[in-house]
């Protein structure tokens, strides 16, 4: 008996730590992208001359710390959500977003591949997009800069306005 003891011991050690895997390192970065993101730009393949375009339109994703994510945009008469779904990290560069609602019809139902890198408070995406909205071909590259909302350190009144 007295030599099945550091067995046992070494036994009931590892199975009451929590599992140290690749999967729960990629849950970890997953939980890296939740939060509120505001897009600050593109780029795209098929205009290669503009380089990065800064777009100050309103467009926020959030993703939740159960990998479901909202693409909306504000206008002063309504929200429009532009696509949903559920996204999760595959590796350290690949983030897939299975789309359930798109106004693009040729994401519904897809696992939308996108390239990604974290960088201090910016999300970096690019993509391949086949067909536009209005489901007509385009076979484009498109990356996408990104910046994740924060909570002032202190609050001003001119932080409202």
């Amino acid at each position: 008996m007295k030599k099945n003891i550091p067995f046992l011991l070494l036994f009931f050690i590892c199975s009451v730590l929590p599992p140290i895997n690749a999967q729960s390192n990629i849950k970890n970065k997953t939980n890296l992208l939740e939060g509120i993101w505001l897009f600050k730009g593109q780029k795209t393949s098929d205009k290669p001359e503009m380089g990065f375009v800064p777009m100050n339109t309103g467009v926020l994703k959030i993703i939740s710390s159960d990998g479901k994510f909202t693409n909306f945009t504000p206008n002063p008469y309504k929200i429009i959500i532009g696509t949903d779904g559920i996204g999760h990290i595959e590796s350290d560069s690949i983030y897939i977003e299975s789309v359930k609602h798109s106004v693009i019809p040729s994401l519904i139902g897809k696992d939308n591949r996108l390239i990604y890198k974290l960088r201090d408070n910016f999300l970096y995406l690019k993509f391949f997009l086949e067909k536009n909205a209005l489901n007509q071909d385009v076979n484009i590259w498109i990356e996408e800069v990104w910046e994740k909302a924060q909570m002032p350190h202190q609050y001003f009144s001119e932080t409202i306005k």
